[in-house]
């Protein structure tokens, strides 16, 4: 495929998403038979069942006993909040497959390809294979993706810390949305579309948390070759005046969408990646506390502290005073000066 072929091919692509979107969110709003908390609440409280129309099977009937469940369920997940918040957005990285069904996460083994294809502001779109059709669009919206633009840490590390923070997704299919997008929506970690409508034939108890395709991202968002696009992606949005996050969506590049759609980085792209990693380790290095790494010292700092401490002890009020003055001088904290001295036996 050419590369101008190659953007082309996703633009597409995303047009036919939305275009999908639309129409399942038409054909939401003609739906009839949603069951929504307040009237779960509201026929419990009256100690009455309900009967609601469902699809070409007319109309079903829900107990008083039933109602009682799904309030139980309904109260245990929003009193649980193990995941999601209510005044927080996302869900931190881990938990997302602690929550998850392992029936989910067997089946995230079966779907073949995952691409990352744009990204819009902290929101990054990926094309995942299907079963049922082609493909489906997944979501994932990095909320930590803004605090991290204005702020001095190094890319590799800010990236590393922003696709292991707080996470929140959407997935068009099936599983997601008749079992899993009211939880999502509860907790505080969907995306748009939203689901108020309690899960009432598919997921009664609220268990589980991602379906596959939602998992199948989520091993892919920590990989090498997605790490590498969005250390390029935070430097983009770093550049810009005023650290704005744009929140108009882009398709990628034509080199990142090959870095994406490869199984490896290529020998480029594996340089780069091995420098933000140099980056990180350099960092780590440097804030590591001073007795777990090393450091080089100079003679003359040596030479000044054999002088000096003898000095401190006759008169412990300047100790600290000038070993600061010291630290300044050859850019070192106080602590690290103290634990130079403690190594060495300066004492």
């Amino acid at each position: 495929m050419k590369k101008e072929d190659l953007k082309a091919l996703f633009k597409e692509y995303e047009r036919q998403a939305k275009e999908e979107l639309a129409n399942v969110a038409a054909v939401r709003e003609d739906a009839r038979g949603i069951l929504k908390p307040e009237v779960i609440r509201r026929q419990v409280n009256k100690r009455h069942g309900i009967v609601l129309a469902y699809g070409m099977m007319g109309e079903v009937s829900y107990s008083l006993s039933d109602l009682k469940r799904f309030l139980k369920s309904l109260e245990q997940f929003q009193k649980q909040s193990h995941i999601g918040g209510k005044s927080v957005r996302g869900v931190p990285y881990a938990k997302l497959f602690l929550a998850s069904r392992a029936i989910d996460v067997e089946r995230s083994k079966t779907v073949r390809n995952v691409i990352l294809y744009q990204r819009k502001g902290n929101i990054l779109y990926f094309q995942v294979s299907g079963n049922s059709r082609p493909h489906y669009r997944v979501q994932i919206r990095l909320e930590e993706w803004d605090d991290y633009i204005a702020e001095a840490t190094p890319i590799f590390k800010a990236v590393n810390s922003i696709v292991r923070g707080r996470i929140s997704f959407e997935c068009p299919c099936g599983r997601h949305q008749y079992w899993y997008r009211y939880m999502a929506t509860l907790g505080k970690y969907a995306i748009e579309p939203l689901e108020t409508g309690f899960p009432k034939i598919r997921n009664k108890g609220l268990f589980g948390c991602c379906c596959k395709h939602v998992l199948k991202v989520l091993k892919e968002l920590v990989s090498n070759r997605i790490v590498f696009i969005l250390c390029k992606e935070l430097e983009k949005e770093r550049a810009k005046s005023g650290f704005s996050s744009s929140r108009k969506g882009q398709i990628l590049s034509e080199s990142d969408l090959r870095i994406a759609r490869a199984k490896k980085l290529s020998n480029a792209a594996a340089n780069a990646f091995r420098k933000y990693e140099k980056e990180a380790k350099e960092l780590l290095e440097q804030t590591k506390p001073r007795a777990g790494r090393k450091m080089k010292v100079s003679k003359e700092l040596l030479t000044a502290l054999k002088a000096i401490i003898p000095v401190a002890k006759v008169n412990p009020a300047i100790r600290k005073e000038m070993l600061t003055s010291l630290g300044q001088v050859h850019n070192m904290s106080l602590a690290d000066i103290e634990a130079i001295i403690k190594e060495n036996k300066l004492q």
